[in-house]
């Protein structure tokens, strides 16, 4: 009987660990390839609002700085200032973010159509708004102007 049990037991440990190494190598890969498409995703990104910040006279490296690259795009698309504070929220940013990109797109000649798409997917869109012909219709003049705007506050 002990020998039995002995066997029993040997069986299941090598099913387990045949069982783990193989599918611990299959999880393994996923997860690399979605960190891959994760990085990936957030350089397009990354580099339309770079060339929308560019296209809208702000300077572009502004799109790497926390908090103010969402205060930079809510001023650029001309939605109030309450969207801005509804972005710092859970769950409301999602809504607020909707309006954003819906002000942003009517703000560069695009369609509400085209909003709702910046607005699933900002990755591709933020690329064809960002190196499209579309320009924006009140870009900021110079950078002062936006120096300017805080000495006064």
């Amino acid at each position: 009987m002990r020998n039995f049990i002995y066997r029993i037991f040997r069986i299941i440990r090598v099913y387990s660990e045949a069982f783990i190494s193989r599918y611990s190598a299959t999880a393994f890969i996923i997860l690399i390839s979605a960190l891959v498409f994760a990085l990936l995703y957030g350089i397009f990104i990354l580099a339309g609002f770079w060339n929308i910040f560019k296209k809208a006279g702000h300077k572009p490296y502004k799109v790497l700085i926390p908090i103010y690259n969402i205060y930079i795009l809510n001023e650029i698309s001309g939605s109030p200032v309450i969207c801005f504070w509804l972005m710092l929220l859970p769950l409301v940013n999602i809504f607020a973010f909707l309006k954003i990109s819906l002000d942003l797109c009517e703000n560069f000649g695009k369609s509400k159509l085209f909003g709702v798409g910046m607005w699933l997917f900002p990755g591709i869109f933020s690329l064809i708004l960002g190196f499209g012909e579309s320009e924006c219709k009140n870009p900021l003049e110079s950078e002062d102007d936006d120096m300017v705007y805080w000495v006064k506050m």
